[in-house]
Order: C-alpha cells, then sequence, then structure tokens
C-alpha cells in the first residue's frame, strides 16, 4: 500500500493505491492485483484490476481480469497475451490465439504499403465491376 506523511492512503502516479503480489510454489508471481485505498482489487485505466500469469516451457501466458474476476477487454478486444520469444501474441479469455489485424498492420508498414500497391495496380488492369466487388471483400477486413 501507498501512505502519504499523515499515515492515510495515497494513489500513487498510476492511479492506484497498492499492488498485492500473489507467487506461485516456484517462488514465480502468478498475480497482480491493483488494489484501492480498503485494499480490495480496483480496476485500472486499461480496465482489469488482476493480471494472473502462467509459465509455459517456452514463454508465459498473461491473462487479465476485471475486480470481480470477470475476464477483461483490452484495447483489441483481447482478455490477455502469449509471451514467447520476445514476441507478445493476443489471445481470448481462453488462452486462444486471436487474429488481430490492427497491431499487425500497425508493425508491418511496408506489408501495407506493398499490398495497396498491388490492389491498386489491380484495379486499375481490371474491369470495373471485378474492382469493386474486390473492394467489398477486402475494405471490411481492413476495418478490424
Amino acid at each position: 500500500m501507498y501512505f502519504d506523511a499523515d499515515g492515510l492512503p495515497t494513489l500513487n502516479n498510476n492511479k492506484k493505491f497498492g499492488i498485492r503480489h500473489e507467487y506461485n510454489e516456484d517462488d514465480r508471481e502468478s498475480a497482480l492485483i491493483n488494489l484501492d485505498a480498503a485494499g480490495d482489487a480496483m480496476n485500472n485505466s486499461s480496465h482489469y484490476a488482476i493480471s494472473k500469469t502462467t509459465y509455459t516451457s517456452d514463454g508465459k501466458i498473461v491473462l487479465y481480469y476485471d475486480k470481480d474476476g470477470n475476464p477483461a477487454k483490452l484495447s483489441y478486444g483481447q482478455s490477455g497475451y502469449i509471451y514467447k520469444n520476445g514476441k507478445s501474441i493476443c489471445v481470448d479469455q481462453n488462452g486462444r490465439k486471436m487474429l488481430i489485424l490492427q497491431p499487425l498492420l500497425y508493425n508491418s508498414i511496408f506489408a501495407v504499403l506493398i499490398i495497396g500497391i498491388f490492389l491498386l495496380v489491380l484495379i486499375m488492369l481490371s474491369n470495373r465491376p471485378t474492382a469493386c466487388s474486390l473492394l467489398f471483400f477486402i475494405l471490411p477486413l481492413l476495418h478490424t
């Protein structure tokens, strides 16, 4: 817990009154819980209160939960990440991998440019009905 000079609970820079660490039988951190002034779980600005870590032979899975213990939805609708070989992969509340295009596109600007040029050339070389049907197929994929 964080306290001010008068011994009263106070918020830290991350807008929480404290953090509780829980450890598994291997003395590895298995849960991190954000605390309110009363010492109860408190949602943070990312809408989760608890992060639970499960270690695997080649990485770890971190899942996030709200203060009531329900799976939290993070920025892309994922409930956590798999950290493996220095990369993070979005997962759902059951730990299954999710394909989310937005971070992939942000991290691969070169690929986005190549695909865009390819589509432009394809549209210019094809007749109008084919180009329109192609755009109606691709645009909803890019919007997610």
